[in-house]
């Protein structure tokens, strides 16, 4: 790993950053809503509960996993992972003893 030159690159923003916010924020809101709805409003008997939880439960870890993933990309935001190249030699493996 290295440390590399920010460049500007206002498609990553439109194309990758913006939709994840919009899921982050969007699954984390609902799904926080459909849970307290099913734990608090319904009456414990009412049959919509389970499926209320069960749909919160989908919608908070597909905001969760945006959410990890604007993260992830925020701590590699100026991180170089390519392997750096090595000089062409034009020996073979076997004149060098490998």
């Amino acid at each position: 790993m290295r440390p590399v030159a920010d460049r500007p690159r206002p498609l990553r923003a439109l194309f990758v950053i913006a939709p994840l916010c919009g899921v982050a924020l969007a699954g984390l809101g609902c799904g926080t809503v459909l849970l307290v709805d099913s734990m608090f409003r319904l009456p414990p008997g009412d049959p919509a509960v389970p499926r209320l939880a069960y749909a919160g439960g989908h919608v908070l870890a597909a905001g969760a996993s945006a959410a990890v993933t604007l993260v992830l990309l925020a701590l590699l935001h100026r991180v170089d992972l390519d392997r750096p190249r090595e000089p062409a030699t034009h020996e073979s493996p076997h004149k060098r003893g490998l």
